[in-house]
């Protein structure tokens, strides 16, 4: 999606992402990589969301001093984590400018209920989680409902995850679906290649 905004559409865009990042700067396109500042690596579930609680801080400070040396008009958050919403918001309130958030998915197992705290938890606790670690994912739950309720656009990535959106609170006008689909045009010319990959991502 970013990259067809740059390269068809000449939006200019700021990325801001943890080191080492995906994104590199091109044309129409700056990528600001926010390195840790502590020089440790944490280590389980805790240490990781210790981790996200300082990338927060820091990337709120340099979004804040990013917005006001230029002239954006719109926030984008590519998905509905904490640490990206969170950010986002902040510079939403600061800056005044426009919220969009790309929802990937709610921790829901049926679109057509509403989803209380207490499922949520539920959910996690019968998937083996700890009662501790399965109380924080049902508070990142209404964390991240409460700022998708606050934003001026979600764009869902599949109906599902719409009307979980809107049964969840979220303002059914300003929910649009646009699915992860695939282009066979652009994929279709190119060849494989052999290459060995650290990790892969599903989702």
């Amino acid at each position: 999606m970013l990259k067809r905004w740059v390269d068809e559409y000449g939006v200019s865009v700021t990325v801001v992402e943890p080191g080492p990042g995906l994104v590199r700067s091109q044309r129409n396109c700056k990528a600001l990589k926010l390195d840790s500042f502590f020089p440790f690596r944490a280590s389980g579930f805790l240490g990781l969301y210790f981790e996200w609680v300082l990338w927060m801080v820091q990337a709120c400070f340099a979004c804040a001093s990013i917005v006001k040396r230029g002239n954006y008009h719109v926030v984008l958050a590519a998905n509905n984590t904490v640490p990206n919403l969170a950010v986002a918001y902040f510079v939403h309130l600061v800056s005044h400018k426009p919220l969009c958030v790309v929802v990937h998915h709610l921790d829901v197992q049926d679109a057509r209920v509403a989803v209380t705290s207490g499922k949520v938890y539920r959910t996690y606790r019968n998937a083996g989680y700890s009662r501790f670690l399965a109380l924080l994912k049902a508070a990142a739950f209404r964390t991240i409902v409460f700022f998708l309720k606050r934003s001026d656009m979600c764009i869902a990535v599949s109906r599902f995850t719409a009307e979980t959106l809107a049964k969840n609170g979220g303002s059914a006008s300003k929910i649009f679906v646009s699915g992860n689909g695939t282009s066979f045009e652009k994929l279709g010319g190119r060849t494989a290649e052999l290459k060995e990959y650290d990790a892969v991502f599903v989702g």
